[in-house]
C-alpha cells in the first residue's frame, strides 16, 4: 500500500516536472521571438530585478535595431485560428495527431492532399489566414501557445516517438 502511494507521488512529481520544463521552454521561446523589448530588461526581469531600457544604451540586439514596430490587432485572426484548431480536432479522421503544421496549412488555405483528403478544406475557418504570410502565421501560433490559448500534447506513435497534437486549451 505504501509503495503504491509512493509510486503515485513519483508519477505526479514527474508530471509536474514535465509541466515546469515545458513552461520554461515556452518562456525561452517567447524571449527568442520577442523582437521589441530590451533583452537586458527581459533577462533581469526573469531574475526578479528591474531594469530601465534607457540604461541599455543600445547594447542589446533589440535596442540596437533601428526599426519601427507596428502594432497590429490580431484578435479576429487569433479567434478564427482557435476556432479552426478546435474544428480540426473535432473533425479529425484517422490515426495520428493534428500537428501545428497541419493547422497552419488549413488556416492559410492549403489545398494539399492531406488537407483535402480529411475534409479540412470544408471547415468554416479554412483559409482565414490566407492573406498573411507563413512567418506571421507562425508568430501568431507561437503567441497563442505562449499565452496558453493553445497547447501541444505529446502523443506516442507506432514508431516509438512522440508527436505533438495541437489543441485549444
Amino acid at each position: 500500500m505504501m509503495f503504491k502511494v509512493m509510486e503515485e507521488d513519483k508519477e505526479k512529481s514527474s508530471q509536474d516536472e514535465v509541466k515546469r520544463q515545458i513552461e520554461e521552454l515556452l518562456e525561452v521561446a517567447r524571449f527568442c521571438f520577442n523582437v521589441t523589448d530590451c533583452r537586458r530588461k527581459l533577462i533581469l526581469n526573469h531574475f526578479g530585478q528591474t531594469f530601465d531600457p534607457k540604461d541599455c544604451h543600445k547594447k542589446c540586439d533589440t535596442c540596437r535595431e533601428d526599426f519601427q514596430v507596428e502594432n497590429e490587432d490580431m484578435t479576429e485572426l487569433a479567434q478564427k485560428l482557435l476556432e479552426l484548431v478546435d474544428s480540426i480536432n473535432k473533425n479529425h479522421v484517422g490515426s495520428g495527431v493534428v500537428s501545428k503544421t497541419m493547422c497552419m496549412d488549413v488556416f492559410r488555405g492549403s489545398r494539399a492532399k492531406g488537407v483535402t483528403d480529411k475534409g479540412y478544406d470544408r471547415l468554416q475557418f479554412f483559409g482565414s489566414g490566407k492573406d498573411i504570410n507563413r512567418d506571421r502565421t507562425d508568430r501568431l501560433f507561437e503567441e497563442l501557445l505562449g499565452r496558453g490559448a493553445l497547447k501541444e500534447r505529446l502523443v506516442g506513435n507506432a514508431r516509438g516517438f512522440n508527436d505533438a497534437n495541437v489543441e485549444v486549451s
